[in-house]
């Protein structure tokens, strides 16, 4: 699972309970509703399942590329799809108690999420097919606007219809990679958090304020482990049709 600009891109401490997370890397499918296939994970290749050791988790997937399951030390979320491959349910714990069903456009897209508590939204896209709002009823939850590269440019969150999270992302393009200077603006505490991050042309984060992040690939690309920074990651795949003792450590 990469490190990539979907994970190095998850809002900082004050933003920290986002249910959403930008896909940055294959626009213009982002920002993403529901991080469950293979593409919004980052993986290449015909993965069967990938652990994050440090985080103590197990994602399957099925041939399509879908996730079909996560496990944990002590839950597990499963996806349940339809007779044509779209995303219908999520369920949760060992009774598989059916936690949210989604609708999809024609696209594939998660139109609506209908959580168990009651709890409905609706998810908006442009003609471009960007991802542009959450609405619960009439009321806003997010909100997305795009360069002219349908890269988010801007990202704002509301509490009960009032704004009260923007973050701000300016791109700088260079034949080494990309440069994100990101802008975190809390409005109800008056914080402001800048920081700068640099991203190779594989997508993976290398530098964040000037420390230096390094990664160890499988022979499919995929990120196996990485040094430099706070906190490391380990991870370990399993691919389709490789016999054991070819699995990726």
């Amino acid at each position: 699972m990469r490190i990539t600009l979907i994970l190095c891109f998850l809002l900082s401490y004050s933003f920290a309970l986002a249910q959403y997370s930008v896909d940055w890397t294959v626009a213009p499918l982002n920002p993403i509703p529901e991080q469950y296939t293979l593409n919004h994970y980052k993986l290449n290749g015909k993965v069967e399942s990938f652990t994050d050791v440090y985080g103590k988790t197990t994602t399957t997937f099925n041939r399509q590329g879908k996730a079909i399951s996560r496990t944990g030390e002590t839950d597990q979320t499963i996806w349940v799809y339809d007779s044509l491959g779209r995303l219908a349910q999520q369920k949760w714990g060992d009774s598989l108690l059916v936690m949210a069903t989604y609708k999809t456009n024609e696209k594939g897209f998660i139109t609506n999420i209908a959580f168990e508590g009651g709890r409905v939204l609706d998810i908006k896209y442009d003609k471009k097919g960007l991802f542009i709002s959450k609405m619960e009823g009439d009321t806003t939850v997010v909100k997305y606007s795009y360069d002219a590269k349908n890269r988010v440019v801007q990202e704002e969150f509301f509490y009960h219809g009032v704004p009260n999270m923007l973050a701000l992302y300016e791109y700088t393009d260079s034949p080494e990679g990309l440069t994100v200077k990101t802008t975190h603006i809390n409005r109800n505490l008056g914080e402001m958090d800048v920081y700068t991050q640099k991203f190779n042309d594989r997508g993976d984060m290398v530098m964040r304020d000037n420390k230096k992040q390094n990664f160890k690939y499988d022979s499919h690309y995929n990120i196996l482990s990485s040094t430099g920074r706070d906190f490391p990651v380990k991870y370990e795949y399993v691919y389709f049709d490789e016999v054991p003792n070819k699995k990726k450590k």
